[in-house]
């Protein structure tokens, strides 16, 4: 389970939660609509030398596979899981 929050100027905060199972992504929960994910895998190992993107940003680069990945609306599961994670 990974848990974050993304705070943009101007705008109010919105939450997240990413849920794992042996390592795969199974969900990504948002506490609001417009919530948009993607998934960067970088054990690239086994995967089509075709599939692999660079991401690059001012001083990081990295390598992987990249996905879009379905949000799911579940405000409830997020707040309870921030309760706890606080």
């Amino acid at each position: 389970m990974v848990l974050a929050k993304v705070v943009a100027i101007g705008l109010a905060i919105f939450q997240f939660l990413i849920l794992l199972d042996g390592g795969l992504v199974r969900d990504v929960l948002a506490d609001r609509q417009g919530v948009e994910a993607a998934v960067l895998d970088m054990d690239t190992e086994g995967a089509d030398v075709d599939d692999i993107v660079e991401v690059l940003g001012r001083k990081d680069r990295l390598l992987g596979t990249l996905q879009a990945h379905e949000v799911t609306v579940a405000p409830a599961l997020v707040e309870s899981a921030w309760r706890l994670a606080e």
